[in-house]
């Protein structure tokens, strides 16, 4: 299976640290990351340098004790 990181976040909106994005990293998630993009109701834009087809992997951790209410994660793919 091939793992393709992002080569550049093309814009981001209420994102801090969105670098760690493009840093290699052991492929495990874990519960105690340390290197992270925080998201606050923002959003990105990434480049992965060619078109894909697959699955995304990501990993959402939330404060709030509503957040089947409150949170949401939507993904779209756009082709350039």
């Amino acid at each position: 299976m091939d793992y393709r990181l992002p080569i550049a976040v093309r814009a981001a909106q209420n994102a801090e640290n969105t670098e760690a994005l493009l840093r290699k990293k052991t492929l495990q998630i874990g519960l105690n990351e340390k290197d992270l993009t925080k998201l606050s109701g923002g959003s990105l834009i990434l480049d992965y340098g060619k078109e894909l087809s697959g699955r995304i992997r990501t990993m959402i951790r939330t404060f709030l004790r509503h957040c089947a209410s409150a949170c949401r994660k939507s993904v779209r793919w756009y082709k350039s």
